[in-house]
């Protein structure tokens, strides 16, 4: 005190951690006793000691004590108190670089130990490092105990106080901190409406809890059977009513009738047992009689008055705690039920599952071992792995179906089968009250039901999960999404095995919980056998069980690593450690080595994680649950005593999504922010302006932001993500108190500009534009409209309850207007005023609701007679209803701005110009590498086949063997090349075909159908009717949806019903319901719902603009193209059914053959399939026209639709455009795999013929003989040797003669495009330099073409002379064809070296712009593309204008490279820059004046 300066103000401790701010004057008489400060003392409770309770003790500790104040930690576990040994969660956690630095600082030489591996590891034993991504993994317990342990050497030190078994809430309407009665704790502060002298009271005072006073517990002796009795169970967290069974020799048998629970105890475990008493349960930890309450404050006696509660009246009620001036920090996790967050996304559900054990270690980390094992050649794909793990990248993704089956076949197939069957009856067995209620076997009634669920498995709304492993030392970690499928079949069979069974609810979650070990055991099963792990590391993933066996084996059947019980005793778990048959060495729970027979009998032990005894299974290693994001109301709570705060940190400020990034995402922020917090109180003006609690405010609501998106990614995903989606209810809530934390948190003092951008940042205000505006409802008046006479009356009336808890608005004063804003509120403006005042708006939501609020406020407090300082009151909750609309108006344009720029995507993909891969063409870029590998293996063949001829070689059979098989050996690669990546380019045109079949079918259907006349329509009946089909589709899906997503659409189904879809003014009533109520009320929440909906809507749209030109026209106008058109719309369905059925669907297996064709699809066939084709389409088209397309191959019958689609579109202005072009690349797709096919069976029999060739050879070295098949036609009288000698030289000479032959097909066909670029380019009048060089490129290139026909060529006439020697034809030298063979090659070389010089050189200095180049030589060309394929737009699209713009870009794209070919010049990276910029549409950069090719 005597350093106090006159002038300066100062805090003064009245009473412990009570302080109070002054002013120094000089001569102020202060007491001496007391403790002063130049800032008030930062006293800090953190509540939760878990990872981010323990991490925010560690970190903030220093500024805590500097500041004068005192560090307090409460955990509601025992932890403390039993050396961290309550730790059991074995989940691991991926921790970003924020954790490492700050554990490295905290934790020094402890992480170490941890994190780093030893002399020679490969991996830490606890957990994983990950330099190269900045991650490190690590289980939860283990990283809570070693925090713990840090924590633990500060208490020791007296730096802080901890306070085990002691959980607190937060109450955030009341702003004070709370406990539940049993919590209650001696020497906790609690406020109660008791004075000091002990007399009830209005007000709150301070009492102290002295004692709790407990009920007398009973000794074994004590206890009678047939009676109940209050047990207190650690495993189930409190006392449970339990019947005393039996007490038989000291052993005593306790039953629990309503949980369904039996314990056996005897006299040395004996628990706490006390006398029955009803309302002693629960999860209270000890058995209290009463609670004696001390006053701090003296009574009028001068004495403190004490007084005693029963503790049974007092244990389930909120108590409010005195914790004085002090900051509170709550880390208690992810709340079950809240009412003070926002639930921002809808749930999905997930679960995870924590094995463990040393087959873990043992069989898949291999500490100190290279890779997977010494000595073993790792695949190329894992040189870069840095460590022995066999997962490798943790994310990955399980088809749904394979699972199920895999379920059915544990369930069926002995002897895992009897384990379920048996484990299943000895769950039922701890019920024996439920027990006697049901019947049959619950292993038949699980496998009987799987039988038709497993087929349902292949229609399921998700058909692959996404899963994410861990493993860190013994622990091995799955998560992973759930189908709601498999959850509703969950609770379905559950209760119908229970049935009516009385007080079953725990027998219900047991089973369930069991099905869950079914799915997760099947799931492992299948990822094993999948391409998952790293390559070869499925071999060392041992086999995962999820439930311990009944069935007896002997121990020296178990593998290394494997868990059991001596089945003579089994109280004791053990591993193998050494398998043998005879002796097996084995290792105890305590880590005790010995050896047992390998005759004893056994049972083995799940692999699931244990609790901390190392023995029993923990009841968090395998479960399931729903999975959201939730986000706190309120970043920071300013504490009635002003200067301190409260702050809800971790999973509960916002919750992370688990599976994406890093865990506890925003929990090593938050104590960053917290230890920021306290240690800027330093400064005396960072606490009086607030200026702390505004950054504590501003940084937390981003950190939040970036926690969310983790799980949200765009906002619009529709795998692996969570959709923004709320009751707006509860948003409106949430808003209303962001807004409030901006007046307390002082943003407009501590914020220079846009405060509502301070705390919502631009992607909060998509999220919010998410969930209020669907994609498509962007400009639609109707839905703004509803969504505003929804969310108008919710923000009234959440400021109305806020307004009646305001003590000043309470007085009789204000009743009237109190009521008379509450029926204002409620009803609305017409209701009280009379009228509902209009102003001019923008059209945009919320535009002119300030002007019509300020407008009804003014009339209302006339009407009420309100007093100035209660409208000052009253505007202080308005201008918060004022800045919530404002950030919604904002959020609303946003949306719709970014809607038409076209940048509401769920992924950045969707962004991305298309590659080169969506160009399909006749002879596409791709295609053009299978003519060099055909030409290579033709050269290969020449040369083998001439190196038979005797005299090439000098009689020399080893020269003549040796050259056919060098050849024959370079042929294999090649051919086995050529047929990969034929297989390859099939494969995509083939997906082409089916998504064109599953996405443009119907709309060309309806295209049709709309050219037609009114008249022409009205005789196509309903079911035929497409636009009908698409709404019914629409509809359909969305009542799956809602079905899917457990929610009513009896509202929908309704409507629906009653609409008449041939009535314009019923379809328009339909929509107007979508826009107006489903979307904006009914399903508010449901964020992929909503999309369904608007997929309904724009159906609607479709149909409605028909009905109306059908209402505008009439029925006597028609076209002169109407039956040409209804032709072509009536073979529409045939055309479909046959275009499915030629379809290839099957899944595609080693990356390259695809499975499930049909016979007429098969390589063997691809020839004839070809000719087939090719004669429908150049031969029998007339024909097959006048027999009605009976013989057209769908090769012909796409030309012939195609055609009819192209005549129609000239005809009717262009508005087919798009639907002609898509036909012909369906066209061009069919062809190219077809012919695709065909170069596959060219490929497949030079592959084969090549071993061919070898075995020939080796065979003629052997017998030394030629290898050669002279002589005349006539086989009579060769032996079976020559015979089989004649079949592969003459085989190989016409397979490798239609290798030739198909190859200069292909040269041809690339001569001819490359010419068609020099054309293009020779009739620009003056094109870019960059497009002069493509020109002299694409010459060039057309001279390289002249090449490899050459080359062709000679190899070809080679095998042809070969074949006229062979058989006395005609009378040439005998290494002619050698000497052919060889020119081959030389012409071959000559192609490969100018090809070297046009890609290394030519390309090469071709100009980075050339895309842009391009598309300013040809900028004339390109406008009038886009302006024909930007034809028959509708207004009323739901689709944002900048996609169907880019849409038109892409068409045009396709259609001017189709007819210009520079893909044939440039590589497929030059190609790709130039499609790329033709699709950006980026006119303005072009720069180019209107050029029309020629």
């Amino acid at each position: 005190w005597r350093d106090l300066k006159p002038g300066h103000q100062y805090f003064v401790e009245q009473k412990p951690y009570k302080y109070e701010l002054f002013e120094y004057a000089e001569g102020m008489d202060l007491d001496n006793r007391k403790r002063y400060f130049k800032t008030a003392p930062q006293n800090m409770i953190v509540v939760g000691g878990g990872p981010t309770g323990l991490l925010t003790t560690l970190h903030s500790l220093e500024n805590c004590l500097r500041s004068g104040g005192t560090m307090k930690l409460y955990e509601a576990r025992d932890a403390f108190e039993k050396a961290g040994g309550t730790y059991e969660r074995a989940q691991v956690v991926r921790l970003d670089s924020r954790w490492v630095r700050m554990l490295r600082y905290h934790l020094g030489t402890l992480f170490e130990d941890v994190w780093i591996p030893a002399t020679e590891e490969t991996d830490s034993h606890l957990g994983n490092t990950l330099p190269t991504q900045g991650f490190i993994e690590i289980t939860i317990k283990d990283m809570e105990a070693i925090m713990h342990l840090e924590v633990s050497k500060l208490w020791s030190r007296d730096l802080l106080e901890i306070y085990a078994r002691s959980s607190a809430n937060f109450d955030y309407k009341k702003n004070v901190m709370t406990k539940q009665g049993n919590a209650l704790k001696e020497r906790d502060l609690v406020k109660r409406r008791v004075d000091p002298n002990g007399e009830p009271s209005e007000e709150f005072h301070t009492w102290e809890v002295v004692q709790l006073i407990g009920n007398k517990t009973l000794s074994p002796d004590d206890m009678t059977p047939g009676r109940s009795y209050n047990v207190f169970s650690r495993d189930q967290g409190g006392l449970l009513t339990m019947e005393l069974v039996s007490a038989d020799e000291g052993v005593f048998d306790f039953r629990s009738t309503d949980e369904g629970l039996t314990i056996q105890v005897t006299r040395s475990n004996f628990p706490s047992v006390y006398a029955y008493d009803p309302k002693a349960k629960g999860n209270a930890r000890s058995s209290f009689k009463t609670i004696v309450f001390q006053s701090v404050d003296l009574n009028r006696e001068g004495k403190l008055t004490r007084y005693e509660v029963e503790f049974a009246s007092i244990m389930n009620e909120s108590h409010i705690m005195d914790v004085g001036q002090t900051n509170i920090a709550f880390a208690s996790g992810k709340p079950a039920v809240t009412k003070e967050h926002l639930t921002a996304c809808p749930y999905e559900p997930y679960g995870v599952s924590c094995i463990q054990g040393i087959k873990i270690s043992m069989g898949m980390h291999n500490f100190g071992e290279t890779r997977f094992g010494k000595g073993l050649i790792a695949d190329f794909r894992s040189q870069t792995e840095q460590n022995t793990r066999v997962v490798g990248d943790f994310t990955k993704s399980v088809i749904t179906a394979p699972i199920v089956k895999e379920m059915l076949s544990i369930m069926s197939n002995k002897p895992r089968a009897g384990d379920w069957y048996a484990h299943f009856r000895v769950i039922l067995d701890r019920f024996p009250e439920q027990k006697k209620l049901i019947n049959g076997d619950i292993g038949d009634v699980v496998k009987e039901s799987l039988v038709p669920l497993a087929k349902e498995a292949k229609t399921w709304f998700r058909n692959r999960l996404q899963t994410r492993f861990f493993e860190t030392g013994d622990n091995y970690y799955l998560g992973m999404e759930f189908t709601r499928e498999y959850e509703v079949w969950k609770y379905k069979i559950v209760d119908e095995i229970v049935g009516a069974a009385p007080n079953a609810g725990r027998l219900k979650g047991t089973l369930r919980a069991q099905c869950d070990r079914l799915w997760y055991e099947a799931c492992i099963a299948v990822i094993t056998r999948g391409d998952v792990y790293n390559p070869s590391g499925k071999f060392y993933v041992p086999r995962i069980w999820f439930i311990s066996s009944h069935t007896d084996v002997k121990l020296g059947a178990l593998p290394e690593g494997e868990a059991f019980r001596i089945v003579s005793d089994k109280k004791e778990k053990y591993e193998v450690l050494i398998p043998g048959r005879t002796k097996v060495v084995v290792r105890s729970i305590e880590g005790i080595v010995s050896a047992l027979s390998g005759e004893t009998i056994v049972h083995r032990e799940s692999d699931l994680t244990r609790q901390p005894d190392g023995n029993t299974e923990s009841f968090v290693s395998c479960t399931t649950f729903p999975v959201t994001h939730y986000v706190n109301y309120r970043a920071v709570n300013v504490l009635p005593s002003k200067y301190w705060c409260s702050f809800s940190i971790g999973d509960g400020q916002s919750s992370p999504h688990f599976m994406r990034y890093s865990g506890l995402t925003g929990a090593a922020i938050n104590a960053m922010l917290i230890n920021n917090y306290l240690g800027s109180s330093i400064r005396l003006e960072n606490i009086l302006s607030r200026k702390r609690v505004f950054q504590m405010s501003h940084e937390t609501n981003w950190s939040n932001d970036e926690v969310v998106k983790r799980g949200t990614g765009y906002n619009y995903g529709v795998d692996g993500f969570l959709r923004p989606g709320a009751a707006y209810d509860n948003v409106i809530e949430y808003l209303y108190y962001k807004m409030l934390e901006m007046d307390v948190a002082r943003y407009e003092e501590n914020y220079e500009d846009d405060t509502l951008s301070a705390i919502f940042m631009l992607s909060w205000q998509r999220k919010f534009g998410s969930m209020f505006v669907p994609r498509g409802m962007e400009t639609n008046d109707s839905h703004t409209r509803g969504l505003e006479a929804i969310l108008l009356p919710k923000i009234l009336k959440t400021v109305s309850n806020e307004m009646m808890d305001r003590e000043e608005l309470k007085e009789d004063e204000n009743e009237a207007f109190m009521t008379l804003f509450q029926q204002y509120a409620s009803d609305g403006p017409e209701a009280v005023l009379g009228e509902k005042a209009m102003f001019e708006g923008d059209g945009t939501l919320f535009s002119t609701t300030k002007d019509e609020w300020d407008h009804d406020m003014r009339r209302l407090f006339e009407k009420s007679q309100a007093s100035a300082e209660t409208q000052d009151i009253v505007m202080e909750y308005m201008d918060r209803a004022y800045r919530i609309t404002e950030l919604l108006n904002r959020c609303f344009k946003l949306a719709r701005d970014e809607h038409i720029d076209g940048k509401r995507f769920s992924s950045e993909a969707e962004n991305e110009p298309k590659s080169t891969d969506s160009f399909f063409s006749d002879f596409p870029v791709e295609a053009q590498s299978f003519a060099s590998g055909l030409e290579l293996s033709s050269i290969f063949g020449a040369i083998s086949l001439s190196a038979t001829q005797g005299s090439v070689t000098g009689g020399s059979v080893v020269v003549s063997v040796a050259i056919a098989i060098t050849f024959a050996i370079l042929n294999i690669p090649t051919s086995f090349g050529t047929m990969t990546n034929v297989s390859r380019y099939v494969n995509r045109q083939e997906e082409f075909r089916a998504d064109f079949s599953r996405t443009k079918l119907l709309g060309m259907e309806r295209t049709l159908f709309k050219v037609l006349s009114s008249s022409k329509r009205k005789e196509i009946d309903d079911a035929s009717n497409p636009l009908l089909k698409q709404v019914r589709v629409a509809y359909e899906d969305f009542v799956t949806g809602a079905t899917y997503y457990d929610t009513s659409s009896d509202e929908i189904q309704e409507s629906y019903g009653n609409t008449n879809f041939k009535d314009l003014k019923s379809v328009e009533a339909f929509m107007e319901e979508i826009t107006s109520n489903f979307i904006p009320k009914r399903y508010q929440k449901e964020a992929y719902l909503k999309d369904k909906l608007v997929t309904l809507f724009a159906a609607c749209i479709e149909l409605a603009e028909v009905l109306e030109n059908d209402e505008r026209t009439g029925d006597e106008e028609t076209y002169i193209e109407d039956e040409a058109t209804y032709k072509a719309f009536r073979r529409m369905p045939k055309f479909t059914e046959r275009l499915e059925n030629s379809l290839q669907t099957g899944p595609i297996v080693y990356g390259f053959i695809r499975k499930n064709k049909k016979l007429s699809q098969w390589a063997i066939f691809a020839p004839l399939r070809l000719y087939f084709f090719l004669m429908g389409n150049f031969l029998l088209k007339g024909f097959s026209l006048r027999c009605g397309g009976l013989f057209n191959p769908i090769s012909t019958e796409i030309k012939v639709m195609r055609g009819v689609v192209t005549a129609l579109n000239r005809s009717l202005g262009q508005t087919l455009k798009k639907e002609a072009y898509d036909l012909k690349e369906l066209f061009h797709a069919t062809m190219e795999s077809s012919i695709g096919m065909s170069l596959f069976f060219v490929g497949m029999w030079v592959f084969i013929f090549s071993f061919f060739i070898i075995a020939n050879g080796i065979a003629s070295a052997v017998q030394n003989t030629s290898t050669t098949c002279a002589g005349a036609l006539g086989i009579s009288g060769r032996n079976s040797f020559q015979q089989y000698q004649c079949f592969v030289v003459e085989g190989g000479a016409i397979v490798s003669a239609l290798a030739g032959l198909i190859a200069l097909s292909f040269f041809v066909r690339q001569f001819r495009h490359q010419r068609k670029v020099v054309a293009a380019i020779n009739y620009l009048p003056s094109p870019p330099p960059s497009v002069r060089k493509i020109g002299s490129l694409a010459y060039f290139q057309s001279l390289i073409s002249i090449w490899q026909c050459i080359a062709t060529c000679t190899s070809l006439a080679s095998i042809v002379i070969g074949f006229v020697l062979r058989f006395d034809f005609a009378d040439f030298e005998n290494n002619v064809t050698f000497g052919l063979a060889i020119g081959a090659v030389g012409a071959f070389g000559i192609s490969i070296f100018l090809q070297l010089i046009a890609n290394l050189g030519m390309l090469y200095n071709v100009e980075p712009s050339a895309g842009i180049d391009v598309c300013s030589a040809f900028w004339g060309t390109l406008t009038k593309k886009h302006r024909l394929f930007s034809l028959g737009r509708s207004e009323k699209s739901v689709m944002s204008p900048a996609l169907e713009d880019r849409e038109s870009w892409e068409y045009v794209a396709r259609e001017f490279l189709t007819e210009t070919r520079f893909d044939t010049v440039l590589g497929a990276d030059r190609f790709n820059a130039v499609m790329q910029a033709i699709q950006s549409g980026d006119t303005s950069s072009w720069r180019g004046t209107t050029l029309v090719m020629k």
